[in-house]
């Protein structure tokens, strides 16, 4: 029996724009590609339309959603979106799902992920008797390369893909798609964030209000990477419900900060690192209140109330390369409440990367 859906299960719908409600109501059955900024809400639209094709029902969704992600952790971050109305859904990833259907299709072994020719595997699927796939939707599409997008679009007959806006062209030409919504920023992150990630090479503010209707908390100042962690552990203590995430530029001190998190006291229920052995922390749930250690390149797509970088003295190189702005960018994208940005002033000057919001209203 298909679940009765009432939009109101997730209080993001009563946020959604103009730009989100139009590309959710683009027509069922008809392949669509949706761009935008990174943080207008692609991943938003994209759960939406999920559900409204769950409120179709089979006739329309045939005869079950499929929601694609591109990496585990952003999969993991759709699963608390739907909330449970994944269970009524296939959520898993790209390379998963193609991997499941070549084995289901062929009956042969799954090949390894790593090297695997998607192509190729696509191929094989499809001249085994592989029916195109309906209603799939593929979020962040742009992270996904030519061969494994060309792959997706052999085997899927609608596809509702989202990709950001500085991708579109070449995702268009793999999935032969033209762009059928484009989203304006969406209207969320407190106005001093949005200012930062202008000031860090984001599409600048088309008006003074741009962003929500509060200023938010930027904090900018010299404190250890230890230091910064104790203070993160403390202001959550404050607030147990809120997702704080401590991003710090140096790899090696992701275990380490949750290392010591653990000595100080945090309960292991309470602690997602990503980067640390599974067996030794509680299962990683990019919904729950707790306290994250991640990378900086693992916050894009994801939300956090607090957000705390350390070790910006370590942000090597020039700050106008694709790789530095990817990482300063997901810092500030994935900020609703607060952005905190941390060095070592003992060892070092203000970072390239902090001297470049001298000027700025934060």
């Amino acid at each position: 029996m298909n679940p009765t859906i009432d939009h109101r299960w997730n209080v993001h719908y009563d946020r959604l724009s103009d730009y989100q409600h139009a590309a959710m109501a683009l027509p069922f059955g008809v392949p669509q590609l949706i761009t935008g900024l990174a943080g207008s809400g692609l991943t938003t639209v994209a759960v939406f339309r999920a559900a409204a094709l769950l409120q179709a029902g089979p006739q329309i969704s045939r005869p079950r959603p499929v929601f694609l992600a591109t990496s585990v952790l952003r999969m993991r971050r759709v699963r608390h979106l739907l909330g449970p109305l994944a269970e009524h859904m296939d959520v898993t990833t790209v390379s998963d799902w193609l991997l499941r259907r070549f084995v289901a299709t062929t009956g042969e072994p799954a090949p390894p992920p790593q090297g695997v020719n998607w192509m190729t595997l696509a191929l094989a699927t499809s001249s085994a008797g592989a029916s195109p796939a309906f209603s799939v939707m593929v979020d962040d599409a742009h992270h996904l390369r030519p061969e494994q997008l060309m792959a997706l679009r052999l085997l899927t007959a609608d596809p509702f893909v989202t990709a950001h806006s500085a991708a579109a062209s070449s995702t268009g030409a793999s999935l032969m798609l033209p762009v059928a919504a484009e989203l304006d920023r969406r209207r969320r992150q407190p106005r001093r964030v949005v200012r930062v990630a202008a000031a860090w090479g984001a599409e600048p503010p088309r008006t003074d209000r741009e962003g929500s209707f509060e200023d938010g908390v930027v904090d900018v100042r010299p404190l250890s990477a230890a230091q910064a962690a104790l203070d993160a552990l403390a202001r959550w203590k404050v607030n147990r419900s809120s997702r704080v995430v401590i991003a710090p530029m140096v790899t090696d001190h992701v275990p380490k900060i949750a290392n010591m998190l653990i000595a100080r006291g945090l309960g292991r229920n309470r602690l997602f690192s990503s980067d640390v052995p599974k067996n030794a922390f509680h299962r990683w749930d990019v919904g729950a209140g707790g306290i994250y250690v991640m990378q900086p390149g693992q916050l894009e797509g994801l939300e956090f109330d607090d957000v705390v970088a350390t070790d910006l003295e370590h942000l090597a190189g020039d700050l106008s390369e694709a790789t530095n702005i990817y990482r300063l960018l997901a810092l500030a994208n994935a900020t609703r409440s607060r952005l905190a940005l941390h060095w070592d002033g003992s060892t070092s000057d203000r970072p390239p990367a902090v001297r470049l919001l001298d000027g700025v209203d934060i």
